[in-house]
């Protein structure tokens, strides 16, 4: 099963479990609209957990890596799911508010006058902590830290348990219908799972346990890390990438393979020091124990189902690692370029090794200066015309761009002028 069918499949399951939320729930005594309108909140709160249930799953990779290769697509619905369908989500408290004909603070107190009102809070917490993930993620994403929005985003960790804890003491139809109480059970044993693998992947049992042989830096604020493996190794196509954890505690963080040799299982990594994270992996030393998970991704997976598909590399920086292995094991079975944009020559990692392997299909673009020794070094950054001049018909390649955001959507729309489809244009993204 390919990646676009698994999601095809995902989607489909996540629309099945949604279908009993209309059923379980006792239809409305009287024709009213406050009838209805309490029939509808019993109905959201319960899309609702299950919304809750697959956000929490999609964002879990130890859950989604046992059947996603493609990560990057798993963060797209969990994504999704957090901006719109949060809003959903946020339909419950809306039509409790209505149908109680309470202020619009009832849902935001946190009341404990009777035990109803107690159970009640339980979800306002809940409701709470989704509204400030939606906000920050949905809202204020672009303003905060990775790292901030980050430990925001935590709070979902207790917005599923909180939710689902309110449920048996204010539902009507839970006291009521098996039915309900059957659907609630499951999807109780959906987040017990789901917390199960999240607890094996931060105890690393999940994980590959690999040995440092080598963490040099190769030109500057670029690293090298080679690494053995210390139990059954991970087995990457060229293109791919893994998670790598620097100790037991630290987190982890996406990096593409640079080398992978078959006959020991040893791998290569290639990284920019930019980070907190990077600045700690930059000091691990030899012979340290690492944890690696993977591997993962498709950007260049389309290559292998079509070897007569000349490709277009298009890197920026440290960009260049998912082409370096392709490039190199490729020869000249598949008519490549590569397109290089660094901030000078001495910042372009490999550059020498992949001009050689391309014979001359190599163009370096610099913000600061060219290179002497290629005829084919141009100083500014990449444009359509740098396509036309150098690959003539531009429609014949596949592009597959890997750089910063700004970069690849610069390249995007500057491919997209000279009439190259959409479905030719590939772009690395990693998942977070």
């Amino acid at each position: 099963m390919n990646e676009q069918t698994k999601r095809y499949f995902l989607y489909s399951v996540m629309a099945v479990t949604l279908l009993p939320a209309f059923f379980i729930v006792n239809q409305p005594f009287t024709n009213t609209v406050a009838q209805w309108t309490l029939w509808g909140s019993a109905v959201a709160g319960y899309i609702g957990v299950v919304f809750m249930l697959w956000m929490y799953a999609l964002g879990t990779r130890a859950a989604s890596a046992l059947f996603f290769v493609d990560q990057a697509s798993v963060l797209r619905a969990h994504s999704w799911l957090g901006k719109y369908g949060t809003l959903l989500i946020f339909l419950h408290p809306i039509l409790i508010t209505i149908s109680y004909s309470e202020s619009v603070l009832y849902s935001f107190l946190p009341l404990l006058s009777t035990e109803f009102e107690t159970h009640v809070t339980l979800g306002r917490i809940a409701f709470l902590a989704l509204l400030i993930i939606w906000v920050t993620s949905a809202l204020t994403r672009g303003k905060l830290s990775y790292r901030a929005w980050k430990y925001v985003h935590f709070l979902s960790y207790a917005a599923v348990p909180f939710a689902l804890l309110h449920i048996p003491d204010t539902g009507s139809s839970y006291a009521t219908e098996i039915a309900a109480r059957l659907y609630f059970f499951m999807i109780v044993l959906g987040f017990l799972f789901f917390g199960l693998l999240k607890a094996r992947d931060i105890l690393a049992f999940n994980k590959h346990r690999y040995r440092v042989m080598r963490n040099v830096e190769v030109t500057p604020g670029v690293f090298l890390l080679d690494l053995a493996p210390l139990g059954d190794p991970i087995v990457p196509m060229p293109g791919q990438y893994i998670f790598l954890k620097h100790d037991f505690l630290s987190e982890e963080h996406p990096f593409s393979v640079t080398q992978y040799d078959e006959s020991d299982g040893t791998l290569t990594v290639t990284y920019k020091v930019f980070g907190r994270y990077t600045e700690q992996l930059r000091r691990v030393v030899n012979g340290a124990a690492v944890y690696a998970m993977g591997p993962f991704g498709e950007f260049t997976s389309k290559l292998d189902e079509m070897p007569a598909t000349p490709a277009v590399y298009i890197a920026g920086g440290i960009g260049i690692t998912p082409f370096i292995e392709r490039i190199m094991s490729e020869g000249e079975e598949r008519e490549q370029w590569l397109f290089y944009a660094s901030k000078s020559p001495d910042n372009a990692t490999y550059s020498r090794q992949l001009q050689s392997a391309l014979n001359g299909k190599m163009v370096s673009l610099y913000s600061e200066g060219i290179d002497i020794h290629t005829t084919q070094s141009e100083r500014g950054r990449i444009t359509a015309a740098t396509f036309t001049k150098y690959l003539g018909d531009v429609q014949r390649y596949d592009y597959f761009v890997c750089g910063p955001v700004g970069m690849m959507d610069a390249v995007d729309a500057e491919l997209t002028s000279l009439g190259v489809s959409g479905h030719k244009i590939h772009k690395e993204e990693f998942s977070f």
